[in-house]
């Protein structure tokens, strides 16, 4: 549940129990053995500080530890305050090389403490802990505001009312329990992105450590998020059932434009450069498309128009490739990765700029951003009928096969990329030779044996195995470039095969249990495509307030 977590840890004769606030929690320990309490706190893998404090019963410190994504001054704070006494002969700190001693502080690589509870008869102790990404004296703000003094049912009572206000946004009714129970586990699952990275000073302040500058800012800042999988289905849902709060989340992105220069692209929680294209592009003009408020438009089309019109020295940041996509309309396959899904990424993140440049009035930016949204006719081959790796004299990449993997394409072959147009899904289809060509190739795409080559990734990734798994043709719903798929039927005339294929997916694909998702979460962007086809509706265009056409 996400109001309680409980484990036995028979090892020990001993229980944990755990309710969280957003930065904090509240644990109670229940031990058999009592005379042999310990608390022990293990050892961080990057440079730490543990120090342990009897006389306040508290163990406070850092650890540096890090996947990377961070600026080098990165640290995770901590405070956890006990309620009952330390037995001082029986606490010490020791280092990663196993070496113990018996001193109230540590510092160094891999440092960790061990710490002798006190306990009542009962064998039970509380505690409670605080975290912090800009200090311990943060950590221990931080856990004054969001407990103080309350009891763990208290803290649990509220963290129940938190997630009770969150999945009611959404109220439906079926005679199928497992169908409610499915629905609302995936309505919780996207709801735990983007995780809110800010914290609040002692008069209430936002502020957050910057990822992107190191520094301590003001103003909101969320993370862990990747706009690749979640511009999608997971923000055009927030802008549904959380509007106010996607204005803060957005207001967030553009800090970190400020403070790093450049909007994000996958963030975890600094800048990852994971995946194609610049989609927060999307997230953005969808937003400004819908009126959603609370953030600084002109500031975002700012670092919008720098992702259209500039390249960036940083290769975190910005279009890999750019001066190529600039000067043939393509990135050429013979000299970059996935050429052929960043060149369709670059197309659609053209088009999402550009709507916004024409609600601001920015009449040129949108004439020249409207122009380059059709460069996917680029790498369409007519007489394949799929999109395919354009060398930069102009010729075709050699070796074309429809069931490799990889190379041009990322996390997917031809099936599965070449329908990256959701912003002209009638233009591709008089490209290809009028809607029902393309018609009968949705067909064929869902019912071929989805058979696949590992081609550039030389191993088999699990998407491959998960398109397998479920036999769904070449649909592979395990993986984002295929979430639009079974809406292109209605886009181009033929609605029923649309309700067939979702609905079949839905029902047959996901569920509540541990095996109910049919691929990789994504931060939440698979449970928000299940919510989209539960509600009977799907934003095929992110970026627009209604369908696109081939005007655009």
């Amino acid at each position: 549940m996400p109001d309680y977590f409980r484990i036995s840890l028979r090892r020990y004769r001993a229980s944990l129990e755990l309710s969280p606030t957003e930065r904090c929690a509240s644990i109670r320990l229940k031990f058999t053995q009592r005379e042999e309490a310990r608390m022990l706190a293990v050892p961080f893998a990057g440079e730490s500080l543990v120090t342990i404090d009897p006389a306040a019963r508290r163990l406070s410190g850092y650890t540096r530890a890090n996947s990377e994504g961070v600026p080098e001054n990165f640290a995770m704070y901590f405070v956890m305050d006990f309620d009952c006494d330390f037995d001082v002969q029986a606490c010490g700190t020791f280092t990663g090389d196993g070496a113990i001693v018996i001193q109230l502080s540590g510092t160094g690589e891999r440092v960790g403490a061990f710490i002798g509870l006190c306990l009542p008869e009962s064998g039970e102790a509380g505690l409670t802990v605080g975290t912090s990404f800009i200090s311990i004296e943060q950590a221990a703000a931080n856990l004054r505001q969001e407990i103080g003094g309350k009891s763990f049912e208290a803290v649990r009572a509220e963290a129940a009312e938190t997630w009770e206000d969150t999945l009611s946004r959404v109220q439906v009714e079926d005679r199928s329990e497992r169908k409610l129970r499915t629905f609302y586990t995936c309505l919780y699952r996207t709801c735990l992105f983007p995780r809110m990275w800010h914290e609040f000073t002692e008069d209430g302040q936002k502020v957050h450590y910057s990822p992107y500058n190191g520094q301590i800012e003001k103003g909101p800042m969320y993370c862990d998020n990747g706009f690749w999988d979640t511009f999608r289905t997971s923000y055009p849902l927030f802008s549904l059932l959380f509007p106010s709060r996607l204005g803060e989340i957005l207001q967030s992105y553009v800090n970190a434009y400020q403070e790093g220069g450049w909007l994000p692209k996958w963030c975890s929680p600094g800048e990852r450069s994971s995946m194609p294209g610049t989609l927060i592009d999307a997230v953005l003009a969808d937003a400004y498309a819908k009126g959603i408020e609370g953030f600084d438009v002109e500031l975002a089309y700012e670092g919008l128009r720098k992702h259209a019109l500039q390249a960036s020295k940083d290769p975190r940041f910005g279009r890999k490739g750019f001066e190529a996509y600039e000067q043939y309309g393509y990135l050429p396959g013979e000299v970059y990765h996935e050429s052929v899904s960043s060149t369709l990424d670059y197309a659609y993140g053209d088009f999402c700029v550009a709507q916004v440049a024409k609600g601001l009035g920015r009449k040129e930016d949108y004439e020249l951003l409207i122009g380059r949204a059709g460069n996917y006719t680029r790498l369409l081959d007519p007489e394949l009928g799929f999109m395919r790796a354009r060398k930069a004299d102009g010729s075709w990449l050699e070796a074309f096969d429809l069931l490799k993997w990889g190379g041009a394409y990322c996390e997917g072959g031809p099936w599965q990329s070449s329908w990256a147009v959701q912003h002209d899904m009638l233009g591709l289809a008089e490209q290809m030779g009028g809607r029902e060509v393309l018609l009968a190739r949705m067909k064929e795409l869902m019912t071929v044996p989805p058979e696949f080559k590992t081609g550039g990734y030389e191993i088999e990734i699990h998407e491959m195995s998960e398109m397998a798994a479920v036999d769904f043709g070449q649909f592979a719903i395990s993986n984002q470039p295929s979430f639009h798929l079974p809406y292109i039927f209605a886009v181009i005339g033929s609605p029923s095969e649309t309700q067939y294929w979702v609905r079949k997916t839905a029902e047959e694909l996901f569920s509540a249990e541990m095996d109910g998702l049919p691929g990789d979460e994504d931060n939440g962007s698979l449970s928000a495509w299940y919510i989209f086809a539960s509600l009977g509706m799907y934003p095929f265009c992110p970026g627009v307030s209604a369908k696109c056409s081939r005007s655009m």
